[in-house]
């Protein structure tokens, strides 16, 4: 009888220990003795997916850094990917797939506003924190502050608040210039609104126009047309690199040309691919990057993880950049955690960053009912085939 008692006791000592090993001595989903699961509905499929496959790269190259010098604690970090396809049904269905099935401990970069928004009541009942999801409106975080949710990049609100503000002391010199912006119809396009009409105000100025369009749209000739029919000196594009392409190639048709600007969504160089560079030439946007070919800390560091995952693979775009960045916010949470992993844990320990600078994106600031994620944005203008980026940070 003794004999079986200490098998026994052997035995479940024995089991909790490989238990244990297996789970996470907490039992936290995702967390097991030597690795960390993470997942993402960032779009593979749809209008958004070639910025979200450059976003995974970005992501990818930075794991790849910090799992090949041992990980973080003693665990190496993986990633698992659900379609969010730029669709909130869809977001909201891979974000399900990827806490009830694959037990990740977090989810990293989900993109597009609407989807995030229609994401965060699961992540609040389920407990499940969300690290710098791609959508920028201050409705994911920034005005109302959601616990498990942590923006990275400053809302569409500054950055269409900044570009006025270049519009009025810069590029009209203080004058009153004719100011118009053309917006996606969701909170995605309201957001960004929002910011260009409180800016206006603060100038007693007046929109020239405020146009609209459909999330999917194709055609933009009326909207390009109702635009000139105002106008305006300065224009706002506040939508995605499609879209925008879409405008500036309808404007050169015209032989019309005025100054356009443009918001995170207008940042990449595909812009210039896809409207050609004499309809891109001198487009003005907001970057929330440093410029990844120069030579700060942050963007060496991001060629050199990027050369050591896969020397085949080329520098790439701001959106690369963008992935790093937010994959380094994840692994400094983690960092301050500590060993004992637990999601409340990590989410105590993102609230300690203030002013947490990764190299790459704005400074990061969050704290008890505090997601401002960064809060300044740089500007950049189209020369030739590229983005220049032109002076400091801007708030």
């Amino acid at each position: 009888m003794k004999k079986f008692v200490k098998g026994l006791f052997c035995f479940t000592i024995l089991a909790i220990m490989i238990f244990g090993a297996s789970y996470g001595m907490a039992g936290t989903p995702g967390v097991t003795a030597d690795k960390i699961l993470v997942g993402s509905t960032l779009d593979q499929s749809g209008p958004s997916a070639f910025a979200t496959k450059q976003f995974v790269l970005g992501c990818k190259a930075f794991f790849h850094k910090i799992n090949s010098s041992g990980g973080i604690h003693g665990r190496k970090i993986d990633i698992v990917f659900e379609d969010g396809r730029y669709n909130p049904a869809a977001t909201v269905a891979a974000g399900k797939l990827l806490i009830e099935r694959d037990q990740v401990f977090c989810l990293l970069m989900d993109s597009a506003t609407a989807g995030t928004l229609a994401l965060a009541p699961i992540l609040a009942q389920e407990k499940v924190p969300q690290i710098c999801p791609l959508g920028q409106s201050s409705a994911i975080g920034f005005s109302k502050p959601k616990r498990y949710t942590f923006p990275l990049l400053p809302p569409y609100e500054i950055q269409t608040a900044v570009l006025v503000d270049y519009a009025v002391k810069e590029l009209a010199k203080g004058k009153s210039p004719k100011i118009a912006i053309m917006y996606q119809d969701d909170e995605y396009g309201y957001s960004g609104l929002r910011g260009f009409q409180k800016a206006l105000k603060k100038y007693n100025l007046k929109p020239a126009v405020e146009v609209s369009f459909k999330r999917g749209n194709v055609d933009f000739s009326s909207q390009t047309l109702k635009l000139r029919s105002k106008k305006p000196e300065y224009i706002i594009l506040h939508n995605m690199w499609r879209e925008g392409s879409a405008v500036l190639k309808e404007a050169r048709k015209m032989g019309w040309k005025p100054q356009f600007m443009g918001t995170s969504g207008m940042s990449s160089e595909r812009v210039i691919k896809l409207a050609g560079k004499e309809a891109a030439a001198g487009l003005i946007t907001v970057s929330l990057c440093v410029d990844i070919n120069g030579n700060s800390e942050g963007a060496i560091e991001y060629r050199n993880a990027l050369k050591s995952y896969d020397p085949k693979i080329p520098v790439g775009s701001v959106y690369r950049l963008w992935g790093y960045g937010a994959t380094k916010v994840l692994v400094e949470g983690l960092k301050r955690t500590g060993k004992d992993l637990t999601r409340e844990k990590f989410i105590d320990a993102l609230e300690t960053m203030k002013g947490y600078a990764n190299g790459v994106t704005p400074p990061v600031t969050y704290g008890k009912n505090i997601r401002y994620g960064g809060d300044s944005v740089l500007l950049q203008k189209v020369v030739g085939e590229k983005n220049v980026i032109f002076g400091d940070w801007r708030k």
